[in-house]
């Protein structure tokens, strides 16, 4: 897990030191504050370029040193030096003719040096080739990134992210149906043990979302259940986390079939597209579904803004949907907000950039 983040001189400006270790030692979730242009969406582009060998990306944001710490031991330092070329007589500006990136991979020291790696702008453009080192890319193949960027309401090719997710949902949604029907049976396996309350939770979850009928018998369900408990209750909590919202006349049905989708509260009960539901019950879809089925487990995850088009209720249920989540799955997030609501004013959660800034 990151334990800590320094960054000197960034802008040629600014330095922080951002302590992101979890009090109780376990998952964490750390909550980056601060005015606009201290930086707070740049540090989650930094740790997105580092994470997946972008040193181009990382070659194009101003600063002088970054070091990384972890609670293993490991850390990684890195230098940035930028030479300036010959001024422009027509606009009188000098641009960097030259950037060097220098990475050090240490355990506990920086002189227990593992590997070091340099990188030139001038010598070739960034990718995973740059980097040249099967060690460094081991460990942060080991260490998955996962970006949610203040821009997610569409992809790439500019399809709804909700109308994406819910075709992925019915794939995960059919996979699941078919691993819990394929193992179950009278045979029970002790392996994990599951007591009625929880197994009439999952069967009620299971039904809810039209993965199983009404008719099937629990104790035959059991085994099923049992060996895809993680997922059933993935699922409790993404049905909790939208229900909870209370979508304006809108009701959430769940099936292998369709993924999910919404029903106006109307006399017609009118499935309603994407497009019919509001900007933030899109973002609250997006999160919910991105945090729980889709970033990996044991996953750096980064969130910037989720609070954008959240009522306030909505973002004082936050912090409350985030703890739920990674009480269920291993990750360690970082967000970046504008918004104290969404972590409830519990400022030992938060690291305030306009507090932390050192100008150079």
């Amino acid at each position: 897990m990151l334990k800590s983040f320094y960054i000197k001189s960034l802008f040629g400006l600014y330095t922080y030191k951002l302590d992101l270790e979890s009090e109780s030692g376990g998952n964490s979730i750390k909550f980056i504050t601060g005015p606009n242009g201290y930086g707070k969406t740049t540090i989650l582009n930094i740790l997105e370029a580092l994470y997946n060998y972008k040193l181009e990306e990382l070659s194009k944001i101003h600063f002088d040193e970054i070091e990384l710490t972890y609670d293993d031991g490991h850390g990684i330092d890195i230098l940035q030096k930028r030479i300036l070329g010959e001024t422009d007589e027509n606009t009188d500006e000098r641009q960097y003719q030259n950037i060097n990136i220098e990475i050090l991979f240490y355990k506990d020291t920086h002189e227990n040096k593992i590997y070091s790696i340099t990188w030139n702008s001038s010598q070739s453009v960034g990718g995973m080739s740059d980097l040249g080192n099967i060690g460094l890319s081991l460990f942060f193949s080991s260490h998955p990134v996962y970006y949610i960027r203040d821009k997610r309401m569409h992809k790439a090719d500019m399809t709804p992210t909700v109308n994406a997710n819910a075709l992925l949902f019915g794939n995960l949604l059919r996979d699941i149906q078919n691993k819990i029907l394929t193992t179950s049976g009278n045979f029970y396996s002790n392996q994990e043990n599951i007591d009625n309350e929880d197994l009439g939770m999952c069967i009620e979850v299971l039904r809810c979302c039209n993965l199983i009928g009404d008719k099937e018998d629990k104790d035959i369900l059991k085994n099923g259940i049992v060996s895809n408990i993680g997922f059933i209750r993935k699922l409790q909590a993404f049905v909790t986390i939208i229900k909870k919202a209370e979508f304006a006349n809108k009701e959430l049905q769940i099936s292998p079939r369709y993924g999910y989708r919404f029903r106006a509260k109307d006399e017609d009960r009118t499935i309603l597209s994407a497009e019919c539901l509001s900007s933030g019950e899109q973002q609250i879809m997006i999160l919910a579904y991105e945090l729980l089925f889709v970033a990996p487990d044991d996953s750096l995850v980064l969130i910037d803004e989720p609070e954008l088009s959240f009522h306030p209720a909505w973002q004082g249920d936050f912090l409350d949907n985030m703890q739920l989540i990674v009480s269920l799955k291993p990750m360690q997030c970082i967000v970046s907000t504008h918004s104290s609501q969404i972590f409830k004013n519990f400022w030992h959660l938060s690291v305030d950039l306009f507090e932390q800034q050192i100008h150079e």
